[in-house]
C-alpha cells in the first residue's frame, strides 16, 4: 500500500463523524485524494478448497452471517445478489484482505463482489462502521484485482465454482460492487439521508457501488447443524 498522504488507505477511514465523512468524500470526488490498492503479492489462484461454510464460534463480526448466506441463500431483501459461491475470498498473500462474499446473479449475468457489515448483539445485527469505510473497502478490493490485471483470473476461478453449481461459466458479463449493511446501523442511516451526506452519495454514484440493507433482526438458519 502507498504511504503518500494523498492516497487513502481504507483502514484509516474509521472516524464516525459527519464532517470527516463529507470532507473525505469531497476530496476523493475532486481528485485531491486517491483510493489506494494492494500492488504486491496479489494472488494468481483464488480457489480455496476448504471453503465449505463451516461456522466459527464467534458472532462478533460478519463472518458467520456470510457463511449462513453461503449455506442457506440470501434473504428476500438481498435476492438480487443471486447465489453466494464463495466467502472470505483472499486476494493478497499473507494479508487478511478478503472479499466478504462473492455471488453470481443469473438474472444480471454478473459477478457480485460484496462487503458485509454487521455483528450480532442481543439477537440484533449492528455496526458502528461508516458507509464511507465500507465503500472504500470494496473499491480497494476491486481496484486490487483490476489494477493488477487479475480480474480474468478471478473470473476463471469463480467460473469453475459456477460449473460445480450448474451455471454456465461463460455467462459472466460484468462485475458489480455491493455493500450490504444492517438496518438501523450507522452506515444505513448515512445511506438513508442523502441530503445530510451529499458528497458521500455522489461518491457512491461515481464508484458505481450498490448498497443493500438487510433486516437487523435477521435470524440465521440451521447454524450448528
Amino acid at each position: 500500500m502507498n504511504e503518500d498522504k494523498n492516497v487513502l488507505l481504507y483502514q484509516n477511514s474509521k472516524v464516525n463523524d459527519k464532517t470527516y465523512v463529507e470532507e473525505i468524500s469531497y476530496k476523493i470526488l475532486n481528485g485531491e485524494i486517491l483510493i489506494d490498492y494492494y500492488k504486491n503479492k496479489v494472488r494468481d489462484d483464488f480457489y480455496f478448497k476448504d471453503h465449505y461454510g463451516k461456522y466459527g464460534k464467534s458472532f462478533e463480526n460478519e463472518k458467520p452471517l456470510c457463511r449462513n448466506w453461503f449455506n442457506e441463500g440470501f434473504p428476500e431483501e438481498l435476492k438480487e445478489l443471486g447465489i453466494a459461491i464463495d466467502y472470505e475470498s483472499n486476494i493478497v498473500l499473507g494479508v487478511k484482505t478478503n472479499i466478504d462474499l462473492v455471488s453470481y446473479s443469473k438474472k444480471g449475468k454478473c459477478l457480485c463482489l460484496i462487503e458485509v457489515k454487521g455483528s450480532l448483539n442481543n439477537n440484533v445485527w449492528k455496526s458502528d462502521e461508516t458507509l464511507l469505510r465500507a465503500i472504500l473497502e470494496i473499491e480497494t478490493y476491486y481496484l486490487t484485482l483490476y489494477k493488477n490485471s487479475k480480474i480474468d483470473k478471478f473470473k476463471k476461478t469463480i467460473s469453475s465454482a459456477l460449473k460445480d453449481r450448474m451455471f454456465d461459466r461463460n455467462n459472466i458479463e460484468k462485475i458489480k460492487k455491493y455493500v450490504v449493511i444492517p438496518d438501523n446501523s450507522i452506515a444505513a442511516e448515512m445511506y438513508k439521508n442523502p441530503n445530510v451526506y451529499p458528497n458521500l452519495h455522489n461518491l457512491i454514484k461515481l464508484l458505481n457501488i450498490n448498497v443493500l440493507i438487510f433486516d437487523e433482526k435477521y435470524s440465521m438458519r440451521n447454524v450448528g447443524e
